[in-house]
C-alpha cells in the first residue's frame, strides 16, 4: 500500500497543474460543445417528425430513420473516441511524471493523440476493447450523481430490474461491476502496457483479485472526496445565504444554489473518477508487473514529433487557448444566467411562475418577472395582447379596471396612456408605481436567465397581425428556444406552427376529450389541475405531448402533480413548488434542513 501511495503521489503531483488544466478544458468542451451539438441534431430530426417525447409508439419510426441512426452512431463514435483519447493523454502525463519530466497542456494533447494513433497503427485493438469496458467504472460516480437529478436514469433502472428494491439493485450492480471491471482493467493493462508474460506468471485469478482490491479502495476514496466537497459547498452556500442574503428569498436561492452545486459535483465526479481510476491502473501495472513500456526510457518530445514542428504546435496551443476562453465564458454565463441545456437535461417537472408569481408581486409586471427569476422558476407565464397603436403589452384581462382601477379596454388605448397607469397599488402600497410592461421589456429582462410561457389572449384588433408581432419579437431577440406559445385559441397555434414551426406551442383547456394526439399544432396541453389524471398524462406522453397544469398553489396538489409526473406545474408560489419538487419522498433535502435549523 505504501508503494502504491508513493507512486500515486508522484504521478499526480509532478504535473498537477497541467493535468488539471487539461481535464478542465477537455471536460468542459465535451459538456458544452460536443454533446450539445449531438443533442441539437437529434432534436432537429425529432422536430421534423413532430416528436416531443421519445415513446414506445414512435421509437420504432425513429429507429428506421437512416439519418437518426447515422447521427446516433456518429455521436457514439465521437464520445468513445474522445474517451479513449483522454485515457491516452492521462497515461502519457503519468509516464512523464514518473520520469520526473514536466509536460505542458499542449504537449498532453499532442502526446495523447500520438499514443492513440500509435496504438491503432500497431493493431492494439484489444486495448481499445478493454478501454471501452473500463469506461463505465471510470464514470461511475458521475452516473450516480446524475441519477439524483435525471429521472430517466432511475426510470431505466426500474425498468431493467422490475419490482426489485433499489438497495438490492445497488448490491447486485456493485458486485457485478467490481468483478467485471477488475477483469477488464487487468486485461487492459496487459495489452496496453504489454505485460502479458508477467500476467501468465502471476495468474489471472490472483491478478483480478489484486485489481479488484485496488478498484474498490480507489473508488471508495473518490466517494469520500466527492461527499466532502459536496457537504462543504452546501454548508458554505447555506451560511452565506443565511447571514448575507435576503431572508425572504433564501430558500429559493438555496434550491438554485443546490442545483448549481449538483452540476459542479457531476463535473467534479467525472474528472476525479477518470483521473483516479486511470492513475490506479497505471500504479497497478507499475507495481505488479515487469514493465516493458513503462520502464523503458521515455523518448524526448522532439523524438516523437512534438517540438520540431513549431507551426503545428502553435496552432494546437492557439486552439487550446480558444477552447479555454470559450469554456470560461460558458461557465461565467451559466453562473450568471443559468444553462438551458443543463435544465433540459436535468429537470423532470419544471416550475412555471403564474403571471410572474402573482402570489408575491403584482401580476404581469416587471416586479413579478424579477421575482420569478430570483425565485428560480424555470418558466415565467405571462399574458399578452395588443394596444390600439399596435404595441404588444403584458396584461391578462382585456379591461384595465381590476389591476389599475381604470375602467377601459386595453385594445382601445395607446400604450403611451396605458404605461401611465398604476398596476401595483392594488396588490400592495409597496408596489405603487408599477406599470404594465411591453413584451419586449420582458424578453430583454429574461434573455439568458429563464424561459417564458407567452399566452396569446384573444384580441379584437387584427388578430394575426398580433400573432406576427409576437413571433417577430421572439426572433428579434433570438429567444426561440426560451419561449413557448400558449393560447385558448387553437387557430393562433395553427398560425404559429405554419409560420414558425420551431416554436413550441401549448393548447390551454379547462377540459379535454378524445384522442390526445389529434391536436397536431399543439406540442403540449396546458390544463386545469382538476382534469389531470394518471391516464390523461400517460396518454399525452404516449402521443408525444407534454402536460402543463394550472394553477397549483397548495402543497397537497403539488405533491399530487409531482406523483403524476406532469411536465410543468404552473403556480403562484414558485418557491414552495421548487421546495416540493427538490425533495425525495417529501423529505427535506440536506441543504433545506440546514437552512431551517439556522433560521430557528
Amino acid at each position: 500500500m505504501k508503494k502504491s501511495i508513493n507512486i500515486f503521489s508522484r504521478i499526480i503531483k509532478k504535473n498537477f497543474l497541467s493535468l488539471l488544466g487539461f481535464e478542465f478544458i477537455f471536460r468542459i468542451s465535451i459538456a458544452f460543445v460536443f454533446i450539445p451539438a449531438i443533442i441539437k441534431i437529434v432534436n432537429i430530426i425529432m422536430n421534423n417528425y413532430g416528436i416531443v417525447y421519445i415513446t414506445s409508439k414512435n421509437i420504432s419510426d425513429l429507429s428506421k430513420n437512416p439519418v437518426m441512426l447515422l447521427v446516433l452512431l456518429a455521436g457514439v463514435l465521437v464520445i468513445v473516441s474522445l474517451a479513449i483519447f483522454e485515457l491516452n493523454c492521462l497515461i502519457a502525463c503519468f509516464q512523464y511524471s514518473m520520469h520526473d519530466k514536466k509536460i505542458n497542456i499542449t504537449n498532453i494533447f499532442l502526446i495523447g493523440y500520438s499514443k492513440m494513433k500509435s496504438m491503432l497503427a500497431r493493431n492494439k485493438y484489444k486495448s481499445v476493447l478493454w478501454m471501452l469496458l473500463v469506461l463505465p467504472v471510470y464514470n461511475l460516480h458521475f452516473i450516480i450523481v446524475l441519477c439524483e437529478k435525471v429521472d430517466i436514469l432511475g426510470t431505466l433502472i426500474k425498468y431493467l430490474f422490475k419490482g426489485m428494491p433499489f438497495a438490492y439493485i445497488g448490491i447486485i450492480f456493485t458486485v457485478t461491476a467490481l468483478f467485471a471491471v477488475s477483469f477488464a482493467m487487468y486485461r487492459f493493462g496487459a495489452f496496453y502496457f504489454e505485460t502479458g508474460e508477467s500476467i501468465k506468471k502471476r495468474g489471472i485469478v490472483k491478478g483480478c483479485f489484486l485489481c479488484m482490491t485496488d478498484v474498490t479502495v480507489t473508488n471508495l476514496f473518490v466517494t469520500v472526496i466527492i461527499l466532502f466537497v459536496y457537504i462543504t459547498l452546501i454548508i458554505s452556500a447555506t451560511l452565506i445565504l443565511r447571514f448575507f442574503g435576503d431572508s425572504h428569498l433564501a430558500f429559493a436561492r438555496l434550491i438554485r444554489f443546490e442545483s448549481n452545486i449538483y452540476y459542479f459535483i457531476a463535473f467534479f465526479a467525472s474528472i476525479t473518477g477518470v483521473v483516479f481510476n486511470t492513475a490506479m491502473i497505471y500504479v497497478f501495472n507499475h507495481k505488479y508487473f515487469t514493465q516493458t513500456q513503462i520502464s523503458a526510457e521515455l523518448p524526448e518530445l522532439k523524438k516523437i514529433g512534438i517540438g520540431k514542428n513549431l507551426f503545428r504546435n502553435l496552432c494546437v496551443a492557439v486552439l487550446i487557448f480558444l477552447l479555454f476562453v470559450v469554456d470560461i465564458t460558458t461557465i461565467v454565463g451559466y453562473v450568471s444566467n443559468g444553462s438551458h441545456f443543463l435544465e433540459e437535461m436535468l429537470i423532470s417537472t419544471s416550475v412555471t411562475a403564474h403571471r410572474g408569481g402573482a402570489g408575491f408581486a403584482p401580476e404581469n409586471t416587471m416586479d413579478a418577472v424579477r421575482y420569478s427569476i430570483e425565485s428560480g422558476a424555470d418558466y415565467i407565464e405571462i399574458d399578452v395582447q395588443m394596444s390600439a397603436d399596435g404595441v404588444i403589452i403584458v396584461l391578462h384581462d382585456d379591461n384595465l379596471k381590476r389591476t389599475t382601477g381604470y375602467n377601459q379596454y386595453a385594445y382601445k388605448m395607446d400604450y403611451k396612456d396605458i404605461v401611465k397607469l398604476d398596476a401595483g397599488s392594488y396588490f400592495s402600497d409597496a408596489y405603487a408605481g408599477s406599470y404594465i410592461p411591453t413584451l419586449e421589456e420582458v424578453l430583454v429582462e429574461c434573455k439568458g436567465k429563464t424561459n417564458i410561457n407567452i399566452e396569446l389572449k384573444k384580441v379584437n384588433n387584427s388578430e394575426y397581425e398580433f400573432v406576427d408581432k409576437v413571433i417577430d419579437l421572439i426572433y428579434e431577440y433570438d429567444m426561440q428556444e426560451q419561449c413557448i406559445i400558449t393560447s385558448t385559441a387553437y387557430s393562433y397555434l395553427r398560425y404559429v406552427k405554419k409560420n414558425a414551426p420551431e416554436l413550441r406551442t401549448g393548447f390551454i383547456a379547462n377540459m379535454l376529450f378524445g384522442d390526445a394526439s389529434s391536436l397536431q399544432y399543439a406540442d403540449f396541453f396546458s390544463v386545469k389541475y382538476v382534469v389531470v389524471t394518471e391516464n390523461f398524462v400517460k396518454a399525452a406522453h404516449e402521443a408525444g405531448k407534454e402536460v402543463h397544469v394550472w394553477t397549483v398553489n397548495t402543497k397537497l396538489l403539488m405533491n399530487r402533480m409531482k406523483g403524476l409526473d406532469v411536465d410543468s406545474i404552473i403556480t403562484d408560489n414558485p418557491i414552495l413548488c421548487k421546495k416540493i419538487l427538490s425533495r425525495k419522498n417529501d423529505r427535506r433535502s440536506f441543504a433545506e434542513l440546514l437552512q431551517t435549523i439556522l433560521q430557528r
